[in-house]
């Protein structure tokens, strides 16, 4: 049997386009709803003030190693290379996406407390990491200051 190349490369990408837009169409209807972009919303803007707090902590320390940790018994227990600071807000964007796929797949059609468990649980991951990264900031200002 003898396939025509352009017509099954036709056909492929009509299957691509009709399903994206079916993926397209479901996933703009999940953030319908006033509490989703509400959530991502503030989910973003914590993740961005991370993103923003990290870059500041990396100009302000340079190449220096960076305190990750601190407390009153112990002390520094851990120290860290400068670019490490980058981690924290890179672990609240995939937070922020793993739960925006698990609320959307879970949702199902039916308003449930499901996603407003998962989307809130990215904004207060989110605002845990704004607070360490203010930490670490503090840490280093204290120890190595101006």
């Amino acid at each position: 049997m003898r396939y025509n190349m352009k017509r099954v490369i036709n056909r492929f990408w009509g299957w691509v386009s009709s399903q994206t837009s079916l993926w397209s169409v479901a996933f703009v209807a999940f953030f319908r709803p006033a509490y989703a972009k509400w959530y991502l919303g503030v989910a973003g803007a914590l993740d961005l003030a991370s993103w923003a707090l990290a870059i500041v902590i990396k100009w302000y320390l340079g190449d220096k190693q960076v305190i990750m940790h601190s407390n009153i018994l112990f002390g520094i227990d851990r120290i860290a290379s400068a670019g490490a600071v980058f981690w924290l807000p890179a672990f609240g964007l995939i937070i922020i996406v793993a739960n925006i796929i698990l609320a959307y797949l879970l949702s199902g059609r039916k308003e449930g407390i499901l996603p407003h468990l998962l989307l809130a649980g990215a904004v207060a991951v989110n605002l845990f990491v704004l607070m360490a990264l203010g930490s670490i900031y503090r840490i280093n200002y204290i120890n190595i200051g101006k």
